[in-house]
C-alpha cells in the first residue's frame, strides 16, 4: 500500500497548523542494513543537517527516500513509552512497578 510509504519526515516541525491532524514519529527507527546507517548518517553529518545543532536519527530517512528506497510507515501504534527525560523514566518506573505489584 503506497499510503504506508514515507515521502518525507520532519523533526521538530508539524505538517499542519493543527498538530493533532498530522502524523508524528514516535522516534523508533529500523534500518534493513547496517550499511544504510553508515552511509546515510555520514551524509547527514557531511551536509551538517542539524536542528538546533543536534543530529536526529529520523533525518537520514529523507536521503533514503531521495535515493528511491522504500520506507514503510506503521500507523497502528497502540501504546508508547518515552524515556527522553529523567522524569519520563521515573513515570515509567512508577507505572511498571505498580503493574508488577498487581500481578
Amino acid at each position: 500500500d503506497e499510503k504506508s510509504n514515507l515521502i518525507q519526515i520532519k523533526e521538530k516541525y508539524s505538517y499542519s497548523k493543527n498538530k493533532m491532524e498530522s502524523n508524528h514519529s514516535v522516534g523508533l527507527y529500523y534500518f534493513k542494513k547496517a550499511s544504510y546507517i553508515k552511509r546515510y548518517f555520514n551524509q547527514l553529518i557531511e551536509e551538517k543537517q542539524t536542528i538546533n545543532n543536534e543530529y536526529y536519527a529520523s533525518l537520514p530517512y529523507n536521503y533514503m527516500v531521495r535515493d528511491s528506497l522504500t520506507i514503510k510507515i506503521y500507523n497502528e501504534v497502540h501504546h508508547f513509552c518515552q524515556w527522553g527525560t529523567p522524569q519520563d523514566l521515573e513515570e515509567y518506573l512508577f507505572w511498571a512497578n505498580s503493574i508488577k505489584g498487581q500481578s
